[in-house]
């Protein structure tokens, strides 16, 4: 199955915020 490029790059930035938001705020 083949993606459009930009909803690829979409997917991998929510991917890298949500990474870096657990990273920078770790859960209580």
């Amino acid at each position: 199955m083949m993606y459009p490029q930009n909803f690829v790059q979409q997917n991998c930035r929510k991917a890298l915020i949500l990474m870096s938001t657990q990273h920078l705020a770790p859960p209580e």
